[in-house]
C-alpha cells in the first residue's frame, strides 16, 4: 500500500547516498516494487603488515553494541533497530598492523567538498588488559577527537566510548 499511497516512495527507496549509486529499483509497476542494494563492493590489497581497501566497505570503529559515538563512518539513529549490520561507506582505508595487539588506520570518505567529507585516523592498542582506541578526524565541518576502551572488572565486561566534536 505504501507504493500506491506515497507518490515518491519508489524514488526514496531507490535512493543511495553513497559516492556511487548502488541501489536499483528492478521492478516498479502499479503497486509492485522490487529493490536491490549492493551493500559491499571493494577491492583489497595486503602486503605484510599493510592492508589497503577501496570501495564500499564497513568501517566500524565503535566498541559498544547499541550506541557508538566513535563509529564516524556509519552514524545512525539510536532507535533504528531494524538493520543489525550498518551499511558500507564509499571510502579508502589504509591499515598498518604494528603488533598483534595494535593497529593504525587512516580512512577517507570523500564528499562534494571537505565540509562534506570524513578524513580520520584511528589507533588501537592493548594496555593493562584493556583494548584502547583513539581517534582524530575531520568530520565534515568539525574536528572530532574520540576515545574508547573495552576490558573487564572482575568477571564483568566494562567498556565505553566517546567523541568530542568541535
Amino acid at each position: 500500500e505504501s507504493v500506491k499511497t506515497f507518490p515518491f516512495f519508489a524514488e526514496n527507496v531507490g535512493n543511495d547516498d553513497g559516492l556511487v549509486d548502488m541501489s536499483f529499483n528492478l521492478v516498479n509497476e502499479n503497486a509492485l516494487l522490487f529493490n536491490s542494494t549492493i551493500d559491499r563492493a571493494n577491492i583489497e590489497y595486503n602486503k605484510g603488515k599493510w592492508n589497503f581497501k577501496l570501495g564500499r566497505q564497513r568501517i566500524n570503529w565503535g566498541i559498544n553494541l547499541a550506541w557508538n559515538p566513535n563509529d564516524l563512518f556509519n552514524a545512525y539513529n539510536f532507535v533504528d533497530f531494524d538493520y543489525a549490520e550498518r551499511p558500507g561507506s564509499d571510502a579508502a582505508r589504509l591499515t598498518y598492523y604494528a603488533t598483534p595487539m595494535s593497529q593504525i588506520e587512516v580512512a577517507y570518505r570523500p564528499g562534494g567538498n571537505l565540509d562534506e567529507s570524513i578524513l580520520a585516523a584511528y589507533y588501537k592498542f592493548n594496555k593493562w588488559q584493556y583494548d584502547i582506541q583513539t581517534i582524530v578526524a575531520n568530520y565534515n565541518t568539525d574536528l572530532a577527537l574520540g576515545l574508547g576502551y573495552a576490558g573487564s572488572i572482575g568477571t564483568a565486561g566494562f567498556k565505553g566510548e566517546g567523541t568530542y566534536f568541535h
